[in-house]
């Protein structure tokens, strides 16, 4: 039997107080999930040739030459809970730029969010010039995505087209399931909520949001879309089945960038890059491109931007 509205709310209820902490934390959102997920949620279907960037933090030294090094965690290393992974699923955390090139801001939003997940400096405020290598791969799906959006849209406000059409997704979601609308708002105010969480101080906090997604897959999403706390939700991060990643997904240019900041300037340089992706999933960064600036040109560029 469908659950009536009162019984989505006591389930919502003890959603909200399940104690993440404790050991049976696991067992119970699992339970709790398996009761919720006929409640109607709102999905989003990303085109198969929609872009995304993914960025790697290089170690001191490091230079990725494969797919592999620049796409999802290697299974044998995803043991935790992320906040939308857990030991049992993997995911591809990636950036969208949510403003289609006619209607973009200034600036690279899609780069910036995925540094900002990544960067060990972006947001410090260092008197003298420091730096940090990071390298982004941008991927096309290579089908359709089917993703579940974890907004609040009772607190809408947007310029962004996507976010229109997700806006629009959940009130036809409200009109045809009229009699939960009270339910299906609240359950997507408090789980954007969890998404939005920041900062995390322990990895069981992720819960939640990881077995949600966990969820929503196994009944055949492909993963979900969710806003950015690091660049206050104007970005927007992906987080994709690494199995669907894997099948489908097409790596399309790498580039090995070293990131600069100084006081509250940050400044991002092309070093290495190429769009020569090998049939077994190797590459080679090039410098002979025309997108980088000299050590001398980049300096008076900080140099200008913080006096």
């Amino acid at each position: 039997m469908f659950p009536s509205p009162s019984n989505f709310d006591a389930l919502l209820n003890r959603l909200e107080n399940v104690r993440l902490e404790e050991e049976s934390a696991e067992k119970e959102l699992y339970e709790l999930f398996k009761k919720l997920e006929t409640l109607p949620v709102v999905s989003y279907p990303l085109p198969a040739d929609f872009p995304l960037t993914r960025a790697r933090l290089n170690n001191e030294g490091e230079r990725f030459s494969h797919v592999n090094q620049v796409w999802h965690k290697p299974n044998e290393f995803n043991t935790g809970f992320g906040r939308a992974s857990n030991p049992h699923v993997n995911v591809l955390y990636g950036a969208i730029d949510p403003y289609p090139p006619n209607e973009s801001t200034d600036k690279p939003v899609e780069r910036i969010t995925a540094l900002c997940e990544v960067s060990k400096i972006y947001f410090t405020e260092p008197v003298e010039i420091e730096s940090e290598i990071v390298t982004f791969a941008r991927w096309l799906p290579g089908k359709k995505l089917q993703l579940i959006c974890p907004f609040d849209f009772s607190k809408f406000e947007t310029e962004s087209p996507i976010l229109k059409n997700m806006y629009e997704a959940y009130l036809k979601v409200v009109e045809d399931n009229e009699r939960f609308k009270e339910q299906i708002t609240r359950f997507h105010a408090y789980i954007s909520e969890l998404f939005r969480k920041h900062p995390i101080s322990e990895e069981y906090e992720y819960k939640t949001t990881a077995l949600f997604n966990e969820m929503i897959i196994s009944m055949g999403f492909d993963g979900i879309i969710y806003p950015s706390v690091k660049t206050d939700l104007r970005g927007f991060n992906v987080a994709i089945n690494s199995e669907i990643v894997e099948e489908y997904f097409k790596l399309f240019a790498v580039c090995e960038c070293t990131h600069y900041k100084k006081k509250k300037y940050s400044f991002l340089n092309n070093d290495l890059l190429t769009d020569k992706i090998e049939n077994d999933g190797s590459f080679k960064l090039s410098a002979d491109h025309p997108y980088s600036l000299s050590e001398d040109q980049i300096k008076q560029i900080m140099d200008q931007n913080t006096r």
